[in-house]
């Protein structure tokens, strides 16, 4: 019955994982164009570079959040409670902690505000973005702690509760923002509801975290040993979210003191068409590492891993490369329908990143892995060093090549810095079988790819996409094309079962 159990929130976690992903992405593709009209490409350029600017501040989270669904499943399985309530209090006054620090570094960051984006920002734009960074503060402190009884949750397997109430906050701040902008609000209005947002939902976390799953907060003593191995954990996390920051925020930063706001704008929206793409693969990232948690502490051995790397990651593939090709053959029509003439530089530059991503996020439950066994150091390390690089040539190659350099830039750093290094270390440290691993995604794909390739070059040539009804008949055809060409050419039996639910579930 419990697997049983465990298998529902599984499905209904992954159901509400893409809903609330699709419902974000059709958000963000149809609704920026009305933020941007209603704000003004520059004002929506600095809500843009504000938002990452303060975005930095996000790392001091140091990984932790991650760390509390990784050892309240651990100590789920040891059926240890009183180690989770310690761990738990641990974590409330870690934060407390990281809220002063993040109060101490956001006043330097404010104070120099002014100094940094002097040749950019006109002093009208800089009050502005001083009020937004106060607030982005405020936020950020809510969404720290609201990380503690996230990571409960998870560890819990309640990806109902929390995936269902992360599609609620989507419609809802949908709402919120269209009233808002509606009344004549500006940047500003957008950052004060995404604040008091963000409070609701902390609100509903903790209650539910406390009146369902009944969890308290005991100091029992201080284990020297096991609090070395927890933030020797969360520092290499930490690592990797200043690898995600350097590889997603610093171009913004960067493009704002070398360019303008308008460039940013135009970045900024190849960027969510780069993030849409992304987060189809990481939306269900979080429902992986319980499953690794238990499959590690049960002593699953390489063999197993490669099974389950080369089953998630044929099931990711198939929609990955559809948004992939989509975007190759149908995105510049479709952002010069939604934005306008002036967006090929958005276009181009999402399309670079996007091909930097395709192997890292087709092998991104093997992420789960490294942190169950706690051998993500090495990896985070290197991803570091290249996003550092990659940060350093940026500052260079805009001044020449504008927004493109930017992007380019980044589609080597996920390249190098997570498709070629991480293939190695899975299969030299993991005992993952990566050759297996790609010879089975190229085995699905190739045939069926192949041929949409062909089609859509063909149709390139000979038709032209100039309108929403040419767009949606060309879109319909090639999903067509394409999900016929994969379920016939590249599914296996088990997969098509799945698909129909026909799987017979074995212990």
């Amino acid at each position: 019955m419990q697997i049983n159990d465990e298998s529902i929130q599984y499905k209904r976690g992954a159901i509400f994982s893409y809903l609330t992903l699709g419902l974000n992405s059709l958000t963000g593709i149809f609704f920026t164009p009305f933020i941007i009209r209603s704000l003004g490409e520059n004002e929506y350029g600095l809500y843009q570079l504000i938002g990452a600017y303060a975005g930095y501040l996000s790392i001091l989270d140091m990984g932790m959040s991650s760390a509390v669904t990784k050892y309240v499943t651990k100590y789920m399985h040891q059926n240890r409670k009183d180690k989770e309530e310690n761990f738990l209090i641990w974590m409330i006054f870690y934060y407390t902690f990281i809220s002063i620090i993040v109060g101490i570094i956001g006043s330097v960051m404010y104070h120099q505000l002014g100094t940094i984006f002097s040749k950019s920002l006109s002093p009208t734009e800089i009050m502005k973005a001083e009020k937004m960074f106060i607030l982005l503060i405020i936020s950020l402190i809510i969404t720290l702690f609201g990380g503690i009884f996230r990571g409960v949750m998870n560890a819990y397997q309640r990806f109902s509760a929390t995936k269902g109430a992360e599609l609620v906050r989507v419609i809802f701040r949908i709402i919120v923002i269209y009233a808002v902008l509606e009344l004549g609000s500006d940047s500003i209005g957008l950052v004060l509801m995404d604040t008091l947002i963000n409070a609701i939902f902390f609100l509903y976390r903790f209650v539910y975290c406390k009146s369902k799953l009944h969890i308290s907060f005991h100091y029992y003593g201080m284990d020297r040993v096991e609090l070395k191995e927890i933030f020797f954990y969360s520092f290499f996390v930490f690592m990797n979210l200043l690898f995600d920051q350097l590889n997603w925020k610093v171009d913004h930063t960067i493009l704002g003191i070398k360019m303008s706001t308008a460039a940013i704008s135009i970045y900024s929206v190849g960027m969510n068409f780069s993030n849409y793409f992304m987060n189809f693969s990481v939306a269900i990232k979080s429902l992986f590492l319980p499953k690794v948690m238990h499959m590690e502490l049960d002593g699953t051995n390489g063999e197993k891993y490669t099974s389950f790397l080369i089953k998630t990651g044929r099931m990711q593939g198939y929609i990955l490369l559809y948004l992939y090709f989509a975007f190759l053959f149908l995105g510049r029509q479709f952002i010069t329908l939604i934005m306008g003439e002036n967006y090929d530089e958005a276009w181009l530059s999402a399309l670079l990143v996007m091909t930097g991503l395709i192997i890292p996020l087709l092998q991104n439950a093997g992420h789960s892995i490294l942190q169950a066994q706690n051998k993500h150091h090495i990896y985070v390390l290197v991803c570091l060093g290249v996003s550092i690089v990659n940060a350093g040539a940026t500052w260079f190659i805009v001044e020449s090549k504008g927004i493109v350099g930017a992007a380019f830039m980044t589609m080597l750093s996920f390249f190098l810095g997570q498709a070629v290094f991480l293939s190695f270390y899975y299969h030299k440290k993991i005992g993952i079988d990566m050759r297996k691993f790609y010879l089975e995604i190229l085995r699905a794909n190739f045939f069926p790819i192949t041929g949409v390739i062909i089609i859509e070059l063909l149709i390139n040539t000979f038709t032209k996409t100039n309108s929403w009804l040419q767009f949606m008949i060309h879109g319909g055809f090639y999903s067509v094309i394409y999900f016929v060409s994969i379920f016939f050419g590249g599914m296996n039996r088990d997969e098509k079962n799945m698909l129909f639910e026909k799987v017979i579930k074995k212990k």
